[in-house]
């Protein structure tokens, strides 16, 4: 049985992979999420069912985008899934949804140890830099502003609609926030100019669960820029690990979701890891909760 199905599923991936005629899809598909959550399906009209999800799971993202050799493209097709009103509906979804709070609650390992950092290192004054890669609904970096008043904080993502949104909704109330659209090593990049780098003696870069979205490419792209900042930093991430026969290499789950290997590039760089704990009962699929630096 299980060699008939390998054999379907070779005969479908040639016929709509390998041929592109998937392709015809592709702009339905990169609202794969939404469509999903408001049980809706790719062809019009219809429910969400099995077809939408082996089409875009199984076939468009397994098949084609998961084996593109151009890490641009890959790139491309990740930011389009965040577009077009995605980021919107996603930030939206964060913010006043219940599921937001779920993930804030499957992570409060990462909350606690950059909450401890931050106490410890006395970084709660102005001479110091927050900044949130993947803000999303931007409430996380909300936690950290109300909380730590005197830090200069920064708030960044992919596409100008949710900056938009935090901007018009989360941080309505609030001065001093200042915003950077743009992928995680344009930010890095950005943290190198002088009229952040002079002012701020510490960075606080805050991640929570926003790597897994990297392609392994810019991922490597993104410790090597962290490599060239010459302010001191202290890098707060929380991500799902996933077990692999192969925890040394980067390799793609499903959808435009990535497992990476942060602990070997930690090292490989000669960062300093302050912290690393684990949350879940999953033994199979925890948070991973690390701090490292470059100090």
């Amino acid at each position: 049985m299980k060699n008939i199905k390998k054999i379907i599923r070779i005969i479908i991936t040639y016929l709509i992979v390998k041929t592109k005629i998937i392709l015809i899809f592709e702009r339905r598909i990169f609202k794969y999420r939404s469509l999903k959550y408001k049980n809706k399906s790719f062809i019009p009209y219809l429910k969400y069912n099995t077809f939408d999800y082996h089409l875009s799971t199984t076939f468009y993202f397994k098949e084609y985008y998961s084996k593109l050799k151009d890490p641009k493209k890959q790139r491309a097709i990740s930011f389009k899934t965040l577009s077009n009103g995605e980021g919107l509906y996603w930030a939206k979804h964060y913010y006043y949804g219940s599921i937001g709070k779920i993930h804030r609650d499957n992570r409060t390992t990462i909350y606690t140890e950059t909450e401890n950092l931050i106490n410890d290192k006395k970084l709660n004054n102005s001479n110091n830099y927050f900044i949130n890669l993947g803000s999303s609904s931007g409430l996380d970096l909300k936690f950290f502003k109300d909380k730590f008043k005197n830090i200069n904080y920064l708030s960044t993502d992919i596409n100008k609609e949710i900056i938009d949104f935090q901007k018009e909704v989360t941080f309505k109330d609030y001065q001093n926030i200042k915003y950077f659209i743009g992928s995680s090593e344009e930010v890095i990049e950005h943290l190198m100019q002088d009229d952040i780098k002079i002012i701020n003696k510490n960075f606080i870069i805050f991640c929570n669960g926003t790597l897994q979205y990297e392609i392994p490419f810019y991922f490597r792209i993104l410790f090597a820029k962290l490599k060239l900042l010459n302010n001191n930093f202290y890098f707060c991430l929380s991500e799902h690990e996933r077990k692999s026969n192969n925890e040394l290499k980067s390799f793609h789950i499903k959808n435009i979701l990535w497992q990476h290997y942060y602990i070997g590039l930690i090292d490989n760089y000669d960062f300093k890891t302050l912290s690393i704990k684990k949350q879940g009962n999953d033994k199979l699929n925890q948070n991973i909760n690390i701090i490292f630096s470059n100090t």
